[in-house]
């Protein structure tokens, strides 16, 4: 579903400014609720998510949804997984949300590097996230993070601090991250300073085809960055996918067994878990069809 259109903000990878400008459009609250409660009374729909590119800005238009669901008496939920400003976040809020039904949302500070958040012009303040992440989750809502590594402005200081950043999500209790590789959309302001310094010099099918790895966790992905190969930044993302996981459960042993049997279920609590079952059934599709080759063979 979608609540919102748009993006007030100018983050320099990012093609929302150029398509959307940086107008942010919120539907009706009410009307939002009416969409919900029709899909819940004429097909049974209890989960909901929602793929707004930045759904919370305005605190007032959140509680006034929340009072919307809440006073409908729809038990139902919801989930923010394409990432959230954490501005607006506070226990009061997480707490509307949470009885509204929302269950899990992401932040999406791309980098724990302050230098990198300036160069890509990503307007968030890292303590804050965090006090805000530390109020949602004693809410009781499950909250994620989103990176990004390999942006032309990296280097490995500023790798090793987002690492550093993913290993403080995983001891203050945050339920999953997603770490991908940087991925220069076309048009994008960061696209086009690498057009004009020669790192992209024609829009080939290579190009394109490497947009689509950039989520995908078992493909090597495509280095931007002079600084490192493709394989060295499809090692960094492994490493630092690694390094949450390894913190953890460390810190939370017994959500081990409770993740392999998320795996294996017909029901994801977030993003990341669904991407790793997308990369699971692909494997196991792969070593199927090789299988099936090898004892076709002669």
């Amino acid at each position: 579903m979608l609540a919102t259109r748009g993006c007030p903000y100018s983050c320099t990878f990012c093609t929302s400014p150029d398509m959307w400008t940086t107008e942010w459009l919120a539907r009706n609250p009410q009307a939002v609720a009416d969409e919900i409660q029709y899909y819940y009374k004429n097909y049974g729909i209890l989960d909901f998510q929602f793929e707004d590119l930045t759904a919370i800005i305005r605190k007032d238009w959140v509680h006034e949804f929340c009072d919307e669901i809440i006073g409908r008496g729809v038990k139902i939920t919801f989930q923010l997984p394409s990432g959230t400003r954490s501005e607006a976040i506070d226990f009061e809020l997480g707490e509307k949300l949470k009885a509204a039904g929302c269950h899990d949302f992401a932040f999406a500070p791309e980098s724990g590097d302050v230098r990198i958040l300036k160069a890509i012009k990503k307007k968030i303040h890292l303590p804050d996230m965090f006090d805000a992440a530390k109020a949602a989750m004693r809410a009781g809502i499950n909250v994620g993070c989103y990176f990004i590594l390999g942006f032309p402005e990296d280097n490995y200081k500023s790798v090793f601090k987002t690492y550093c950043t993913i290993i403080k999500c995983a001891f203050l209790g945050f339920s999953h991250i997603n770490l991908n590789a940087y991925s220069p959309q076309p048009n994008t302001e960061s696209f086009q300073k690498l057009k004009k310094d020669g790192v992209i010099k024609e829009l080939s099918d290579e190009y394109f085809l490497s947009l689509f790895t950039f989520q995908d966790h078992g493909a090597k992905k495509k280095s931007y960055n002079t600084r490192f190969s493709d394989w060295e930044i499809s090692f960094l993302i492994a490493l630092g996918m690694s390094l949450f996981y390894i913190f953890y459960f460390l810190r939370r042993p017994n959500r081990g067994g409770l993740l392999v049997i998320e795996l294996f279920s017909s029901h994801s609590s977030n993003k990341t878990i669904k991407g790793f079952k997308s990369t699971l059934r692909e494997a196991s599709m792969i070593l199927k069809n090789k299988i099936q080759g090898f004892l076709r063979s002669p």
